[in-house]
C-alpha cells in the first residue's frame, strides 16, 4: 500500500511539472517612439532551455543581450534568474552608454515577463513605463 502511494505521488507530481506552459519562442518588439528610432526586442530560442536574449535599437545603434535564463513566477509569468543578473546588467550598461539622451534603461526594465498566447504578447517594463510587445522584431 505504502509503495502504491509513493508511486502515484511521484505520478502526480511528474504531470503537474511536465504539464506546466513552456515559455514563448520567437521574437517580440516594441517601437518606443512614433519615428521607430528606438525599439526594443525580446527573442525567445527555441530548444529545451529557458532563455531570452533581449535587444535595443536606438538609431543606427543596437545591443543584444547574452542568453539569459529565466525562472517561472507562475503560468505564462517569467522573471531574470540570480544567474543572469550580471550578463542583465552588463547589457543595461552597454545600451545606456550607446544611447545617451536617447534610452536610460532602468533597473528592472526587460526583467519580468507576463506572456499572453491567446494575443501573442509579451508586457514588460522599459524605461520604467509597460509596454505590450507583439511578433516581429526591431532588426
Amino acid at each position: 500500500m505504502v509503495s502504491f502511494k509513493l508511486i502515484y505521488s511521484v505520478i502526480s507530481l511528474m504531470v503537474v511539472v511536465l504539464a506546466r506552459p513552456s515559455p514563448p519562442t520567437g521574437t517580440y518588439y516594441k517601437n518606443i517612439n512614433a519615428q521607430g528610432t528606438i525599439c526594443a526586442q525580446l527573442r525567445w530560442p527555441t530548444g529545451p532551455h529557458e532563455d531570452v536574449v533581449l535587444g535595443v535599437k536606438c538609431g543606427p545603434r543596437r545591443r543584444e543581450s547574452e542568453d539569459l535564463t529565466v525562472d517561472d513566477l507562475r503560468n505564462f509569468v517569467y522573471k531574470l534568474d540570480e544567474h543572469s543578473k550580471r550578463d542583465y546588467n552588463d547589457f543595461r550598461r552597454r545600451v545606456n552608454q550607446a544611447c545617451p539622451g536617447l534610452v536610460n534603461m532602468q533597473n528592472f526594465d526587460l526583467f519580468k515577463f507576463e506572456y499572453n498566447p491567446g494575443s501573442q504578447t509579451i508586457k514588460t517594463l522599459f524605461e520604467g513605463t509597460q509596454y505590450k510587445f507583439r511578433p516581429g522584431s526591431c532588426w
